[in-house]
């Protein structure tokens, strides 16, 4: 392969690292779960691409090619690339939910009417209906109104009938990965460090 051809695909590899991390920080400040979801789907896509354009760009004989099963062995064993290896599969391929959001915090304020007779509440931008039993509203002062805060993080997939779990673990590191932002960041900073090698051995 001609020195400017990989080049281009080194070059091309690193705008994909750096798209997933603009919109990492996009997914961070958003508070729209719906935007979050959309932001996290995208970013699992330029990851896939940084591992094709380096693959691409490995193409140049025994020892490259040799440097890249090194690469793709790594994915395939540890426990946060696997996992967004396949949540990008199953959210693409598979169009299956690779994101919930959970209840976090009730927070009281004005104004709630409980003589309305409203049984339940949805909580904007997500499928989620909290019934007034489940929001503890006993005893809460009339003109109240319940706002609530949601946690936006991975689920487990499920690829051809086999699950892959939220991981809990990156480069033999115990770490709480249930966060996009978290896991989403460690992968990048991998994945920058894989490139700098890549520029220095291919």
């Amino acid at each position: 392969m001609e020195r400017n051809k990989k080049v281009e695909l080194l070059f091309r590899a690193e705008n994909e690292l750096n798209a997933a991390q603009a919109k990492l920080a996009e997914l961070k400040a958003s508070t729209r779960f719906s935007e979050a979801d959309r932001l996290w789907s995208e970013i699992l896509t330029n990851l896939q691409r940084f591992y094709t354009r380096l693959q691409q760009a490995s193409k140049d004989g025994a020892k490259t090619e040799a440097w890249f099963g090194r690469i793709k062995k790594k994915r395939s064993v540890d426990p946060l690339l696997l996992y967004l290896q396949q949540a990008r599969h199953a959210d693409e391929h598979l169009e299956l939910q690779v994101t919930e959001t959970v209840i976090d915090t009730l927070i009281y304020s004005k104004p709630y009417d409980p003589a309305v007779g409203m049984k339940s509440f949805e909580i904007p931008e997500t499928s989620i209906t909290i019934s007034l039993d489940e929001a503890k509203l006993v005893n809460v002062e009339p003109h109240t109104k319940v706002e609530v805060k949601g946690k936006f993080r991975l689920v487990p997939v499920t690829n051809r009938g086999v699950k892959y779990p939220v991981p809990a673990e990156h480069n033999g590191i115990i770490m709480d990965l249930f966060d996009p932002v978290n896991a989403g960041g460690h992968a990048i900073g991998y994945l920058r460090s894989t490139l700098e090698e890549a520029t220095t051995f291919l």
